[in-house]
């Protein structure tokens, strides 16, 4: 008996072997399963799954129901038909920026301010018609374009770059080198010609940076000169070529950005760029990449309401406001106790001044622990990052005894719809503070992370450089404030058959904290890197840590109900507190 194409009762079938998190959202038939050579399944060759006849669930009924699908499918990517009202976001492949995109959404549309962290909990179109129906809505003014000014003020983040550059050095620290792949052979003088156009048209790349009275300022050249360098070398390699391309920019001297254009014989030109990230961030990188493509066309741009300047007077003007005010204090709040360092057991001894010199540890979960997290997620109604986030807090409980721990983790910073289609420094780091501690589940543990990361995700219009001069933690040259140790959760590009190709290595990896832990989901596992200061550990260190991290990650998959204390990670491994050359219980408050 077949309706639509599929067995009828498959899902409730199902339902009876298997739990609900393991239930396919939507199934799909198929003759025969392509196989390899080698007679595995080509998990190339497999169809996308698509939604069939039946498989949709509760179709939308009134305008409010149809509208807030239509908001699904936008924030998702994927066809209207394919989203019921009850629906899971996450199951159909939405995460926490898909979230925070579909909530820019909803505020353009009802002027309401969708929390985040009610939205993990019910991740569905009826929820938040039951949401939308009953939200006041919370609504600021979003920026405008303001008059000429000599100088602008600095947005939180960029101060917190500046100082960093005027008095911990780091040259190169703070440059951003990508290359972007380009099509054939391009006219090396109409790319400059659109490189140009696009350092007009986002004038923060025409910008310099200056103290005035004691005050870092920023200032927009009307003439930054651009010149686009070229290079020819058949079977040049971009890794070399770009490590002896990136230098240190001169901040009161644009553009922030330089561009090489390498020609290797019969391949595709290589566009090299290095911006400084005073004027951009990684979600800027992907604004400049596709309006590059366009002007490459020869298509038209449409005008941009406001400049990144504007956006820094607007920051000034929040402070004024109920909502930043009503952000700094969940942030002063969580912080009313003081800010715990981490105390890592270090192979050297901390430096006076910050040492920004780096290297990496590649590793990763194969495809099958990959499915195991990704079913944790699903069963708990977290999402992967929260899973991967929860564990890193247990790696470091189990390498300090400590119960209190303070992690880095860096979001968009594009909290107004009116940002998105503006180039320069947004990004923000969110101080997420947990207690890991003996006689809780991992379950029970990555519930409280998960609750917490949600609402610290709403709360992020009172940045973490304002937070730290709060705090009064800026006076420690050897360190960051708040935290060193960073969990990065890195998006793939949504176009399909385009992988990531503009990461560019660098000859020296420069390292802004002790640990960075970055995570990059693909279809067949999750491919993770840590960077670490090469000043305070060795190679083998941070290599023992990555395995302690899978073997975490594969105990708490396997069974979420172990107690913290009872994740065995290694027989050999020696807790130590505190960290060479620090005293024991060394706190910053």
């Amino acid at each position: 008996n077949r309706e639509g194409g599929l067995p009828s009762g498959l899902d409730a079938f199902l339902r009876v072997f298997l739990p609900d998190y393991m239930i396919p959202a939507f199934f799909t038939v198929l003759p025969t399963i392509p196989l390899t050579a080698h007679g595995k399944i080509d998990r190339v060759r497999l169809p996308q799954p698509a939604p069939e006849a039946g498989t949709r669930g509760t179709p939308p009924a009134t305008p409010l129901e149809e509208e807030s699908v239509r908001l699904f499918a936008e924030a998702l990517g994927v066809d209207e038909e394919t989203i019921g009202m009850e629906s899971d976001f996450f199951r159909l492949g939405g995460h926490s920026l898909k979230a925070t995109a579909l909530a820019g959404k909803i505020f353009c549309r009802w002027q309401a301010r969708l929390p985040l962290a009610q939205f993990f909990g019910a991740p569905t179109p009826a929820a938040l018609c039951e949401f939308l129906r009953g939200a006041a809505g919370t609504v600021e003014t979003g920026p405008a374009p303001c008059e000429e000014r000599e100088y602008y003020p600095l947005t939180p983040a960029q101060e917190g770059v500046f100082v960093k550059l005027r008095y911990e050095g780091g040259a190169l620290a703070y440059n951003i080198p990508h290359w972007i792949p380009l099509r054939g052979q391009v006219e090396p003088s109409l790319l400059e010609h659109a490189l140009a156009a696009l350092i007009r048209r986002h004038r923060i790349l025409a910008s310099g940076f200056f103290e005035v009275e004691g005050q870092p300022v920023q200032r927009i050249f009307k003439e930054a000169r651009f010149r686009l360098e070229f290079l020819a070398g058949d079977g040049a390699d971009p890794a070399s070529v770009m490590a002896s391309f990136v230098r240190p920019f001169d901040l009161d001297c644009p553009p922030l950005l330089r561009a090489l254009l390498l020609r290797r014989g019969g391949e595709d030109d290589l566009l090299l760029l290095d911006v400084h990230h005073l004027a951009s961030d990684g979600f800027s990188q992907e604004i400049f990449r596709r309006e590059l493509e366009v002007l490459l066309r020869d298509g038209e741009l449409p005008s941009l309401a406001i400049e990144y300047t504007d956006v820094a007077l607007w920051r000034l003007e929040l402070r004024r406001g109920r909502l930043w005010k009503r952000h700094r204090e969940f942030w002063l709040e969580g912080f009313s106790g003081g800010a715990p360092l981490i105390r890592l057991p270090l192979d050297f001894s901390r430096p006076a001044v910050k040492s920004f010199e780096g290297a990496l540890v590649p590793f990763g979960a194969d495809e099958e622990l990959s499915v195991a997290l990704h079913r944790l997620a699903a069963a708990t109604g977290t999402t992967l990052y929260m899973v991967l986030l929860a564990a890193y807090f247990v790696l470091l409980h189990r390498y300090t005894n400590q119960e209190d721990l303070v992690v880095g983790s860096p979001v968009m910073g594009r909290f107004h719809p009116a940002l998105e289609p503006v180039v320069g420094l947004f990004v923000n780091m969110l101080a997420l503070r947990a207690r890991p501690r003996p006689g809780v589940t991992f379950r029970d543990f990555l519930a409280e992370v998960a609750e917490r990361a949600a609402l610290c995700m709403e709360h992020q219009v009172f940045g973490y450089e304002e937070l730290a001069a709060e705090l009064g933690l800026s006076g420690d040259m050897s360190r960051n404030p708040l935290f060193d140790v960073v969990l990065a959760m890195q998006t793939p590009r949504e176009r399909a058959g385009k992988p990531k190709k503009n990461a560019a290595p660098q000859a020296r990896t420069m390292a802004k904290f002790d640990l960075l832990l970055n995570v990059f989901p693909a279809p067949d596992g999750i491919r993770m890197v840590f960077e670490y200061c090469s000043r305070l550990f060795y190679e083998s260190t941070v290599r023992d840590m990555a395995d302690h991290y899978l073997q975490i990650l594969g105990r708490v998959a396997g069974d979420p109900g172990l107690l913290i204390d009872a994740i065995d990670i290694t027989s050999g491994l020696a807790l130590m507190d505190g960290e060479s050359g620090l005293d024991d219980g060394d706190f910053g408050f």
